[in-house]
């Protein structure tokens, strides 16, 4: 790619902790990356990550709203035919805890 190719980037000056740029310069060179790229890379799987939590933090949401609580004795009687026993066997035992576990157990799991 020529000069007159090259994307459009921007500049931006950052003010690093004493000893941060040597961890940086240290981690690039065992990716065999710049500083400039290694930084960039970790930014951009930072912001990915933030997205992706976003979007399934709403999707936990819309899916809640569709989905109503039901009681053990209620879920003892669905159809759960494409289920494994072993996942079965882990919805009755979620069920059978008290709520605030099932509060504390879903709470850590999101």
């Amino acid at each position: 790619m020529s000069k007159q190719e090259t994307p459009i980037t921007e500049k931006f000056v950052v003010r690093l902790p004493n000893g941060m740029r040597q961890r940086i310069a240290s981690v690039a060179k065992r990716y065999h990356r710049s500083m400039n790229s290694e930084i960039v890379s970790r930014l951009e799987d930072s912001l990915d990550l933030e997205t992706t939590h976003e979007k399934v933090s709403n999707e936990t949401r819309e899916s809640s709203k569709v989905y109503k609580t039901l009681d053990l004795e209620q879920i003892e009687n669905l159809d759960l035919q494409q289920l494994s026993t072993d996942e079965k066997t882990l919805i009755i035992l979620i069920l059978r805890l008290p709520k605030e576990k099932q509060r504390a157990l879903s709470h850590l799991l999101k």
